[in-house]
């Protein structure tokens, strides 16, 4: 019964687009220029990565222009954006809430899009479809479109795949790994379609994060793990994951993997996280990373370290310059630690970490296990490890390069 509700607001929703669509025309004031509306992939409510491509736009790209974050609902974000006065926030982009939409493409100048994974309908078609259609809207009214790289998996639904190729009429499209930009050129025409890496990359650190006195406890922590030899694994659960194919099996497979880490090298680890919403039955990343820290047994305690004061990913950022290596089922993690040199043991899900790791010439065969596959790990963790002193050399090798594409995101709004 829900989802025929849906399909009827759909339908109807369908007819409301259409109609408002053909009221739309360029002629629509607004500045010529300085006021930029951005889209984020979600509402910033607990999301590290869409943090590190929100404060990665205003710090590079938007200049002196004012951005107006617009989301959902309405949440103010000061604590990673507060040294940027141009920054300001509003709320009213739900799903079919065109009138709204219309108020704020009427005063912008041009639209930002951070595509990330949320253009290739994997999560829900309809919510991906809210940035194609808002894309189409500002077109109509004359507003520049701009997107940033985003991933197209190997399973994106055909209704968002037509609307892509729509889109990319209007709009350069950019893929922010190697598989999402030959998955586009399928069916994108090359001459519309940019490669880049992603926005995270350029994500400055936070000049006082080191500062906090929960970051000397941490340095403390760690300078006495590198002092016993020991390399620090940073490691990040994931949530969706969890919900996916249960927790208990999730926490299993996850401290299975640990374990084979422990087995073949002198490790400790430090649990972190990088998404606080509660998305797996009231409980977020960080409540399964606290559960893995606290299954350490006693005597093994010292080796393992904890905290739930980290408020979003630019502080995550600066932890990840002092840990060795990464274990994680959030890439935008893992691109923190590999912009830091630290190579990254993969929990891939929906094809994005493949093509991101193929960018620095590293082999996912070495470095990913898929979610569902985590009892399997053995032979990956052997490799990994055996692999990771030429991925330390790929990673700098090919870190200026990555960056540059990634400045490629927004030389064009810029």
């Amino acid at each position: 019964m829900t989802e025929l509700k849906e399909r009827i607001k759909d339908f109807v929703g369908d007819f409301y687009y259409k109609w408002n669509f053909r009221k739309l025309k360029a002629e629509y004031g607004g500045p010529k220029r300085g006021n930029i509306l951005l889209l984020p992939p979600s509402d910033l409510d607990g999301s590290f990565g869409d943090e590190l491509m929100v404060k990665s736009f205003v710090a590079n790209f938007a200049g002196k222009s004012r951005v107006t974050i617009f989301t959902d609902h309405l949440i103010r974000r000061n604590d990673f954006l507060g040294q940027f006065p141009q920054v300001k926030y509003d709320n009213g982009f739900q799903v079919r809430n065109y009138d709204r939409w219309i108020e704020e493409l009427r005063i912008a100048s041009a639209v930002f899009i951070i595509g990330a994974d949320i253009l290739d309908g994997t999560y829900a078609a309809r919510h991906s479809m809210r940035y194609v259609r808002i894309a189409t809207m500002a077109h109509q009214m004359g507003k520049p479109v701009y997107f940033s790289g985003f991933s197209f998996s190997k399973n994106a639904t055909e209704q968002t795949k037509e609307a892509i190729a729509e889109v990319a009429k209007l709009s350069l499209l950019k893929a922010r790994d190697i598989d999402s930009y030959n998955r586009l050129a399928a069916f994108v025409p090359q001459d519309r379609l940019l490669q880049v890496s992603d926005m995270a990359f350029l994500c400055p650190y936070g000049d006082q994060v080191e500062q906090s006195e929960a970051f000397r406890a941490f340095r403390y922590w760690a300078d006495q793990q590198h002092a016993e030899n020991r390399q620090i694994i940073a490691v990040c659960p994931n949530s969706i994951q969890a919900e996916k194919i249960g927790k208990g099996k999730y926490i299993a497979g996850l401290k299975s993997i640990l374990d084979e880490f422990r087995a073949k090298a002198n490790v400790s680890f430090l649990y972190l996280y990088h998404d606080v919403r509660a998305l797996n039955d009231e409980m977020s990343d960080r409540d399964i990373s606290r559960e893995l820290f606290q299954m350490h047994p006693n005597e093994d305690v010292t080796h393992a370290y904890f905290t739930d004061s980290i408020e979003n990913g630019v502080v995550v950022k600066s932890y990840l310059k002092y840990v060795d290596f990464t274990v994680t089922g959030r890439m935008h993690f893992g691109i923190s630690g590999i912009a830091a040199g630290k190579p990254m043991f993969g929990i891939c899900y929906a094809n994005k970490f493949e093509g991101m790791l193929r960018l620095f010439g590293i082999n996912p065969d070495n470095a990913l296990v898929d979610y569902t596959e985590m009892d399997k790990s053995e032979n990956i963790v052997t490799n990994f490890l055996n692999d990771i002193d030429n991925q330390y050399s790929k990673i700098k090798e090919n870190i200026e390069n990555v960056k540059q594409l990634s400045l490629m995101n927004g030389q064009d709004i810029a």
